[in-house]
Formats: C-alpha cells, sequence, structure tokens
C-alpha cells in the first residue's frame, strides 16, 4: 500500500474498516504531512502515511487508519496449477 493511499479516520467513526496504530514521528512535506506509524497488534508493522495538509500528531498519539478504496490495486490470486 502506497503511503498516500491510507487516510486517517476519526476514532469514532464505524462506516470505515480501520486499524489502530501509534505516531512514531510526523512531519510536513510541501502540502502533506508524512507520519510513521506503528500498527497496533502482535506485528507491530512499520508503515508511513501521507496525508493532505498539515496533520501533526504528536509522537505517541494513538490514531486510525483506512486504505482509500481509489487507490488501491488488488491483483487477481494466482491460479493453481
Amino acid at each position: 500500500v502506497r503511503p498516500e493511499a491510507l487516510q486517517l479516520i476519526p476514532a469514532w467513526t464505524t462506516e470505515v474498516a480501520a486499524v489502530d496504530a501509534t505516531v512514531i514521528e510526523a512531519h510536513t512535506l510541501g502540502p502533506a504531512s508524512v507520519l510513521a506509524l506503528v500498527l497496533a497488534g502482535e506485528s507491530g508493522q512499520k508503515i508511513m502515511a501521507r496525508v493532505p495538509g498539515i496533520v501533526l500528531p504528536p509522537s505517541g498519539a494513538a490514531v486510525r487508519i483506512a486504505v482509500e478504496h481509489a487507490h488501491a490495486l488488488v491483483f487477481p490470486r494466482a491460479a493453481a496449477d
């Protein structure tokens, strides 16, 4: 998933499938903000999100993220031989 395909979701929103994450760091990059995040759960997967505007939650802040479906490309499963 590309960083610009992720969006921050308000914590109270239940209409969108989202996952919890914790902010590692955030900074501006031109007209967007780049956030380094670690996903909640056992994996501890680190990801980057690029969101429009100035969005600078502090390190350690809890956020929710979702994939913008318009930016997602899902490859078909390979056929079994």
